[in-house]
């Protein structure tokens, strides 16, 4: 079997819907610690730890973000020759779907002196390219049509022994599901109502409930969907 592990704070909250696990153990995470990028080194672990690995190879999903802090450990997974397939979700950044709901498009919710926040790369960061400096197997992906093909010569690749680094280039506006949570509309307090994006005042509308919403003439409104894509009003 396939043993998955499930790196990146924005890919964890949408890829479980599609994995189908038959096995105990099959799928592996970060549990309650809710970090990134300990997807390197547990799939090396996995991979060492089952004698099935080299029929059928180790998949980590990642973000770009656990990329950046323990990506040059794809050298140990290729030192040992181990079976395994990364395959990042590049967002360029560390949630950048989120200024959609707080910040605004240009994170000018607070004024200059919060610009830049530190959450936006470098766009399009080759990793693939930096995993092949080390001889490991890279592919690029950047439309839906290459993928298929691309994970097909990254397994064909593990499966011989060499690890595999698949870096897929993502709708940047998507962001975590635990972005409309309790926790964050709490997080976002600072941000004016007025400098909220519409989707930011519809969660803090909803999710802070018992603030005098009808004494300030603010109406419900309903509850955006995590699931559903931006809308290009609200990404101009």
């Amino acid at each position: 079997m396939n043993r998955v592990v499930m790196d990146g704070f924005t890919f964890a909250s949408y890829a479980p819907a599609f994995i189908k696990c038959r096995y105990n153990g099959q799928y592996i995470d970060g549990g309650e610690q809710a970090g990134v990028g300990h997807g390197i080194g547990m799939a090396i672990g996995a991979a060492f730890g089952d004698p099935e690995a080299k029929k059928r190879p180790i998949i980590a999903l990642m973000g770009d973000a656990g990329m950046g802090i323990a990506g040059f450990d794809v050298e140990t997974a290729l030192r040992f020759n181990l079976p395994i397939v990364y395959i990042v979700s590049n967002n360029n950044g560390w949630l950048t779907g989120m200024k959609y709901l707080s910040y605004g498009k240009n994170w000018e919710a607070l004024g200059p002196q919060d610009q830049p926040l530190g959450e936006e790369f470098l766009p399009d960061i080759r990793y693939e390219k930096l995993s092949e400096v080390f001889g490991c197997h890279g592919e690029y992906v950047t439309e839906p049509d290459q993928i298929r093909p691309a994970l097909e010569r990254a397994f064909r690749a593990a499966e011989n022994g060499k690890s595999a680094v698949v870096n897929v280039i993502v709708d940047g506006s998507i962001t975590s599901r635990q972005c409309y949570t309790l926790a964050y509309a709490v997080l976002w307090g600072q941000i004016p109502w007025d400098k909220l994006p519409k989707r930011g005042k519809a969660i803090r509308r909803n999710l802070l409930f018992t603030l005098p919403w009808d004494e300030a003439g603010v109406p419900p409104m309903p509850m955006p969907d995590p699931w559903e894509p931006i809308s290009e009003e609200e990404l101009t």
